[in-house]
């Protein structure tokens, strides 16, 4: 009770001192020199230190407690703007901004994009921006620029196309959230991921450690990754291939256009192909004497194909809509299976299918209804389908070579034989709407509704009891928000929110009938703040009570290699986040960024994921709740740039994860394993980056750029490091990895070659729960960008 009497003083309190302070407004809209709209630019009211940003179709709207103010427009990129401005009648004034273009390369890797940094000063999230478009002639795909940031950690269980797990300061999978221009990737289907996104398509990655914000909804346990694509051009077409080893090859097409009279076009094409055939060391089976023999051979069963198209069309900028975009995405994907969860299990006719029919509707409004009242609405349907087929009554070693499986039938599979085509008939609805009472106050609501609903059969047994059975999870989060913004230097944002899931399932378990039925509701709550004490210095903070609710697969498996367990609970967690970011200069030639972050966390039922050998020869995936987990985490980056000629990067991330149950099972004893570390997780890694760019290279428009990325990982044990003898423990080894590339660009960046060299020498590389990853790959890229 105490804690919202002292949250109503301070609304209260607050909107007292300011209620008879709105001030005057102006308004205005930022375009380039070809009239295409600016997103998030900077404007300043200089006098009254009043800040704003552009949204996404480039408008703004800044507060000023005078009639007389000097406003100040910026943009990365951009000559800045200004301007004297007089409110004469009334209590607004409108300006129509243009900025012209900078004539300058980019010549580094851009962590924090600048345009990023302005945003997060003014927000009280710690949230990292990847610039993605400063890296758009990378061969490396989304998840390997984001294992590069600190704090990330994409742990993959195989080459192209294979499932990841991705953690953040010591919280992973579904209890990180992912979105595409903030609308839910979950329930899209295995044909549109964040591992065959293509990077051109991205202008940026923002990354939340800790809280997230209203306005992306969902049930995040601790943090979120939002992926923003290009379209704030008028008109733009960037098309890529690229050919590498293990036969792979990519390739992609962005274009769009808008039209004067206000109707807009997008089409996003890609393709991905590989036959993952790199080389690993494995014990290969000699099936008539039973010895096992070390070898080093190529994976024989691993290719992966996918294809997609994103197209949207609509309007923009009438009366009745920012944005009015009706979209449908189609994707199709085949991916062969060459392991389980282990190197052990080898398979060679084991594989997975799926297709992507995806319909979606996007709405933005500014000023809906009233004055300063913004809403938006995203919708989308998953009406595709999947397939897991394993048909081959064989046993496979590492050469190739097989047996059959069970001599006594003429049918059967590598685990089980069975081809089971299912829909998951995914839906999610996004709503949000912002209002700004004043400069000072704003207040947002947002609603999250997902919905799961898996239909499907074996078309080898129709009979089978199982298959036929509902299996039903319809989650919805209501969430509020209040900012205070004092000034450009301290703002908070207080929020609550209310989780809602109902599940439904039947199934049989040993003849036996089980029907679950439930429904559950729970609230979370938190605070954030920001304050800079210098312009370049700024300290974070921020709590959370999070709660996250079992996603559907979790519950029910994933039909390949993850098994279902009914009886997975929420977790919760109290978030305690502290951040610090300082950026400086020791002339105007050199310059620092520093930043660092603490992070601890306790939590409760918390969801990890573990191999479960069972009974049978087969060692499949689990989702369970092991209960209470300590959380300590730390990460720290430091940049230096020359210029735009030399820049270096280093990060280093440790996270202590202890399990916190101190009994089990009702025992009075402490239990062996409290506050030893959780087992099959990184504690400490960390990244370089060195990269030198050179300009009029062959050319007074063209340039170079040289890049040398390395990776390092300590060794981890995959099981409870305090339990069994030291010498018999399985563990990940220590890993060091290196990638050097070469990016050629002619006539500003219209044409562009890059060679990359991944696993430059050659290591033995393991991931998710040991499973080796790629050797040394080189790859071409030639992209034309207009």
């Amino acid at each position: 009770m105490k804690k919202y009497i002292l949250l109503t003083f301070f609304l209260f309190m607050n909107l007292l001192s300011n209620a008879q302070s709105k001030g005057y407004s102006i308004k205005g809209r930022v375009l380039d020199d070809k009239n295409v709209p600016i997103s998030y630019a900077t404007v300043v009211g200089v006098s009254s230190n009043a800040s704003t940003q552009t949204d996404e179709q480039g408008n703004f709207v800044l507060w000023v407690p005078t009639t007389k103010e000097t406003v100040e427009i910026s943009f990365m990129g951009y000559n800045a703007y200004k301007t004297n401005v007089t409110i004469e009648d009334g209590n607004s004034k409108t300006l129509s901004v243009k900025l012209k273009e900078e004539k300058q390369q980019l010549g580094e890797i851009n962590i924090t994009a600048k345009s990023a940094i302005e945003k997060t000063r003014q927000s009280a999230y710690t949230v990292n921006a990847v610039d993605v478009k400063a890296l758009a002639n990378t061969v490396s795909d989304v998840n390997q620029i984001l294992n590069r940031s600190a704090g990330v950690r994409v742990r993959e269980e195989g080459g192209l196309g294979s499932n990841f797990n991705f953690a953040l300061n010591g919280f992973s999978g579904n209890q990180i959230k992912f979105y595409l221009d903030g609308i839910p990737l979950e329930g899209v289907g295995s044909s549109f991921q964040l591992n065959n996104i293509p990077v051109n398509m991205i202008e940026r990655i923002e990354i939340y450690k800790g809280v997230v914000p209203i306005s992306l909804g969902g049930d995040a346990l601790g943090g979120a990754l939002n992926i923003i694509t290009k379209n704030t051009k008028r008109k733009y077409l960037d098309a890529t291939v690229s050919y590498g080893s293990f036969n792979t090859v990519r390739s992609s097409v962005n274009m769009g256009m808008t039209t004067d009279s206000g109707y807009k076009l997008q089409l996003n094409a890609y393709q991905n192909y590989s036959d993952n055939d790199y080389k690993v060391n494995v014990d290969v089976h000699d099936f008539n004497t039973g010895v096992l023999t070390p070898k080093r051979v190529s994976r024989f069963h691993d290719r992966y194909h996918n294809e997609g198209i994103v197209l949207k069309g609509g309007m923009v900028n009438k009366w009745y809509a920012d944005e009015l975009l009706f979209g449908i995405t189609l994707g199709k994907n085949y991916n062969q299976i060459q392991t389980g969860n282990r190197m052990e299990e080898v398979y060679g006719g084991r594989f997975t299918k799926g297709d992507l029919i995806l319909p979606s509707l996007s709405y933005t409004k500014r000023d809906f209804l009233v004055e300063n009242l913004n809403v938006s609405v995203n919708a989308n349907y998953n009406l595709g389908s999947e397939q897991s087929v394993d048909t081959l009554n064989r046993l496979y070693n590492w050469d190739g070579d097989y047996i059959i499986k069970n001599t006594l039938k003429k049918e059967g599979g590598e685990i089980e034989r069975r081809r089971f085509k299912y829909k998951n008939n995914n839906g999610s609805v996004i709503a949000n709407a912002n209002y700004a009472l004043t400069e000072h106050h704003s207040f947002a609501v947002n609603y999250n509704l997902s919905l799961f609903n898996r239909k499907g059969e074996d078309l080898l047994d129709s009979t089978l009891k199982n298959n036929n059975l509902p299996k039903k999870s319809n989650k919805a989060v209501l969430g509020f928000s209040y900012q205070y913004t004092h000034d450009d230097r301290w703002n908070t944002i207080l929020f609550l929110k209310k989780y809602f899931q109902y599940n439904y399932s039947e199934r049989y378990y040993n003849e036996t009938y089980f029907k679950q039925d439930n429904k559950q509701n729970f609230t979370g709550y938190g605070v954030a703040t920001a304050y800079n004490i210098l312009p370049d210095l700024q300290v974070k903070g921020s709590f959370e009570h999070s709660i996250r609710m079992p996603e559907a697969y979790e519950m029910f498996g994933d039909e390949v290699n993850l098994a279902s367990n009914y009886n997975l609970k929420p977790e919760s967690s109290n978030n305690f986040n502290l951040g610090v970011q300082y950026g400086f200069k020791i002339n105007e030639v050199n310059h620092f960024k520093i930043e660092a972050n603490y992070l601890y966390r306790k939590a409760t039922d918390y969801i990890k994921e573990e191999v479960n050998t069972g009974n049978g020869s087969a060692a499949q995936k689990v989702n369970r709740n092991i209960g209470g987990v300590l959380v300590k985490s730390f990460d720290g980056e430091i940049r230096y740039t020359y210029k735009d000629f030399f820049s270096l990067m280093a990060n280093v991330t440790y996270q202590d994860i202890l399990n916190d149950i101190k009994y089990e099972n009702n025992s009075t004893e402490v239990s062996a394993l409290y506050r030893d570390r959780v087992a099959n997780i990184p504690y400490l890694y960390g990244n370089g980056m060195v990269s030198l760019n050179f300009k009029e290279v062959f050319g007074t428009k063209n340039s170079l750029r040289l890049d040398y990325n390395l990776m390092y990982v300590q060794k981890y044990y995959l099981y409870a490091p305090s339990v069994g003898i030291a010498k018999y423990k399985r563990y990940v080894p220590e890993q060091f990895s290196q990638d050097i590339s070469v990016h050629y660009a002619i006539n500003n960046g219209k044409y562009n070659v890059a060679v990359e060299v991944k696993n430059l020498a050659n290591k033995t590389l393991y991931d998710n729960f040991s499973l080796q990853k790629p050797s040394r790959s080189i790859t071409l890229k030639l992209r034309y960008n207009l």
